[in-house]
């Protein structure tokens, strides 16, 4: 089920690339090692951002609370405003 805010607002995607999709759980469910409860949300991060330093590639259950924003980060380490 897409993630909502608690006033009932649709949150979209993650703000990261690839922009994952917002999920809330619905029943208790176990997802990567991590027990969820219903109402809990949770995106999958997944990045290349740090191979080109010679690091891995990133796969990450993330946990909400979310909250809307016009952010958006590319995760391009080669760019001038990268700071993550």
């Amino acid at each position: 089920m897409a993630g909502l805010t608690s006033g009932g607002q649709r949150i979209g995607n993650y703000f990261c690339c690839p922009w994952s999709a917002i999920y809330l759980v619905r029943k208790p469910v176990t997802i990567a090692g991590h027990r969820l409860r219903p109402m809990q949300q949770f995106t999958f991060d997944v990045s290349a951002e740090e191979i080109a330093d010679g690091g891995e590639f990133k796969r990450e259950l993330l946990l909400g609370p979310f909250h809307p924003t016009s952010e958006v980060d590319y995760c391009d380490p080669t760019a001038s405003d990268h700071d993550d």
